[in-house]
């Protein structure tokens, strides 16, 4: 089991700023991850990295928010539903295989478990959504970075 570290969290007045930087955070993450994804005409919602960018902003002292665990944990989902996909595997099955190459990898990320479920819906994506999820990636990593360095 992961252990997390008893973090402070502000009250009062610095409580509410906090609450508004990290929601901040999160929709200038969600609109650059929208700028890229118009470069390649997909729709936001068919981009599986919206999870983790709302991890990233309201609970970044999680070790999943951490950058090995979000950039590892998506491209362990993106490549086994690639391998997968030819596989006809369920996504479901391709969703529990991903939860576990993670945990044995120690870059458990749970939003990237979306991934298969996604590119399952909307087989046509698969290439169009490579840039867009690993910059959400790097954006998301950015966002709990600075966050931690200025909650903490």
């Amino acid at each position: 089991m992961q252990s997390v570290k008893n973090v402070h969290q502000p009250t009062g007045l610095m409580g509410i700023v906090v609450i508004v930087v990290r929601a901040t955070f999160f929709v200038l993450g969600i609109e650059a991850v929208i700028g890229v994804g118009g470069v390649v005409s997909l729709p936001i919602e068919r981009i599986p990295v919206i999870t983790t960018l709302a991890l990233a902003a309201t609970a970044p002292q999680l070790r999943a928010t951490y950058p090995r665990a979000v950039i590892c944990g998506h491209l362990i989902a993106f490549s086994l539903t690639l391998f997968c996909h030819a596989w006809l595997m369920p996504a479901v099955i391709v969703a529990a295989m991903a939860l576990v190459a993670m945990q044995i990898t120690a870059t458990v990320h749970p939003p990237a478990a979306l991934t298969p479920f996604l590119l399952a819906a909307h087989p046509d994506l698969v290439q169009r959504v490579v840039l867009p999820l690993f910059f959400g990636c790097l954006v998301a990593v950015a966002v709990s970075g600075l966050l931690r360095r200025m909650t903490s």
